[in-house]
């Protein structure tokens, strides 16, 4: 191999002789085309990338501040925080009542609060929409739309959204069907009412399996394991 490329260089030195295929002819390769620019009444589009569609909440209903003093409740108070606070430490707020939601003359006040921002708050001091049509035994999070309740202050925008665990109910009580299993289990009815039909109907013509299924079900819907068919919680 090493000897070929030798007998190149020896034939190019003293000789001059190209390197190139002789059977390709030099007048038939065509130059490459050169772009011609826009036409000066045309201009370049700058497309924008596609982001993600989400949804933003909606904003609080302030109504319930024309109801009542402004002064005690959070979500009629326009409050200014301290710049360097520091996140879970209490500080002096100073707030002043929005006009365009309280009906009376505008106040200032001093309000001790914890520094941080609303969707820091303690799951008892916000209410989420509840997230329905899903199964509560699913460990995947859903985004729905929470509001802090009307005392608290903090920072930021007080409706927010947060990711959740499907926890929604539909009307089914854990005691009553608890109470059906033990009653009429072995005709189904427990299945009946928890809206799982196919496996009702088999253990209707079952007899309850004999009585084994029945004891079997007694004994999984105290535990929990048995849930409604639609992905509910018990209440």
């Amino acid at each position: 191999m090493y000897y070929y490329y030798y007998f190149r260089l020896f034939l190019i030195l003293p000789f001059g002789l190209p390197l190139s295929n002789p059977a390709i002819d030099a007048s038939s390769i065509q130059p490459l085309p050169t772009l011609k620019p826009l036409p000066s009444n045309i201009q370049a589009k700058n497309v924008q990338p596609k982001l993600p569609f989400i949804i933003k909440p909606a904003y609080e209903d302030t109504s319930f501040c024309a109801k009542t003093d402004c002064s005690h409740y959070g979500s009629c108070l326009s409050c200014s925080f301290p710049d360097n606070c520091d996140y879970g430490n209490l500080v002096m707020v100073n707030c002043t009542t929005i006009h365009k939601f309280c009906k009376k003359l505008e106040q200032t006040v001093v309000k001790e609060a914890v520094c941080r921002y609303c969707y820091q708050t303690e799951e008892n001091e916000h209410e989420c929409d509840e997230v329905r049509n899903c199964s509560s035994s699913s460990v995947q999070l859903f985004p729905t739309t929470c509001r802090v309740r009307q005392h608290v202050i903090c920072m930021g925008r007080r409706q927010f959204l947060k990711n959740v665990r499907c926890r929604w109910t539909n009307g089914y009580s854990w005691s009553k069907t608890l109470l059906l299993s033990i009653t009429l289990g072995g005709f189904g009815a427990d299945r009946f009412y928890l809206g799982l039909w196919k496996s009702a109907i088999g253990k209707l013509f079952s007899f309850g399996g004999l009585g084994i299924w029945t004891l079997l079900d007694i004994l999984l819907i105290g535990v929990g394991y048995i849930q409604p068919a639609d992905g509910s919680m018990y209440i």
